[in-house]
């Protein structure tokens, strides 16, 4: 069984309001397993993208925006 986040652990991880982690699954970007649990991994992986985008701004979107994300 993969390690779970709760809502709050992942808009922390994210840096994100709890409303955005929902905004998120809405968009297909992370998926609640269970009630209000997420993928450790998933998170992670959207965590590190986010980052890199918050230091390297667009430049990294266009970047990445022709690989598999």
């Amino acid at each position: 069984m993969s390690k779970t986040l709760s809502l709050q652990q992942a808009a922390e991880r994210l840096k994100v309001r709890p409303k955005t982690i929902h905004e998120f699954v809405a968009k297909k970007r992370l998926r609640f397993i269970g009630k209000e649990l997420l993928d450790a991994d998933e998170v992670e992986k959207l965590a590190l993208l986010m980052e890199k985008l918050r230091a390297d701004g667009i430049a990294t979107l266009v970047n990445i925006s022709g690989k598999d994300v």
